[in-house]
């Protein structure tokens, strides 16, 4: 049976603040108890070349939701 596991949040990296890096640090150490991580959050400061290259690279271990 697959294991998953939803944050929402309303700061994500590449936008700063420490509930973002909070969030995702949070999403990394779940990720590693062999949970399917999912983030549902939305971009406020970063432009869409970060956040592309952002997502780009963390993608592989979390699947992120931006609105």
């Amino acid at each position: 049976m697959d294991k998953n596991f939803l944050i929402v949040t309303s700061e994500f990296p590449p936008d700063a603040g420490g509930i973002g890096q909070h969030a995702l640090d949070l999403a990394l150490s779940i990720q590693k108890c062999d949970y399917n991580v999912h983030i549902l959050t939305e971009t406020k400061y970063s432009t869409n070349k970060k956040v592309k290259e952002f997502n780009d690279s963390i993608n592989e271990i979390i699947n992120i939701t931006r609105l």
